[in-house]
């Protein structure tokens, strides 16, 4: 995967949720619960717990590296709303309720790619 496209959607991924763990009303504004808030959270810390690993483990001598990463067997349904929250914070983005700016699309494109990397590879596979 492309280290630094990596980075970009990993940070661009914390500030959606700590926009939408701040914003008052957040149902209302962006369409997410606070539990799923909650969930998401979660597993976006352990996502960013296991790829910080792999990544330690990993030389990086060019601009993309192959990482094997241990991950949570079942977090698939997490990783699921995970994908739910960030969609629908990232589209509040593009409305202009929240100070975050919406992911520019191949930033957008790679976050969803990982997440579809992870919940395909995971036993109780959620997303077709």
């Amino acid at each position: 995967m492309p280290y630094i496209l990596f980075l970009a959607a990993q940070q661009h991924g914390d500030e959606i949720l700590r926009e939408l763990t701040l914003t008052t009303h957040v149902e209302e504004r962006a369409g997410v619960s606070d539990p799923e808030l909650l969930v998401a959270g979660d597993v976006a810390d352990v996502i960013n717990a296991c790829m910080t690993s792999a990544l330690e483990e990993t030389v990086t001598g060019g601009p993309t590296v192959t990482l094997d990463v241990a991950f949570p067997l079942d977090a698939a349904p997490a990783v699921d709303t995970l994908r739910h929250v960030c969609e629908q914070g990232d589209a509040a983005a593009q409305l202009g309720p929240l100070l975050t700016l919406p992911a520019p699309p191949h930033v957008r494109s790679h976050f969803q790619w990982v997440l579809d990397q992870l919940v395909t590879q995971l036993p109780g596979d959620t997303f077709p």
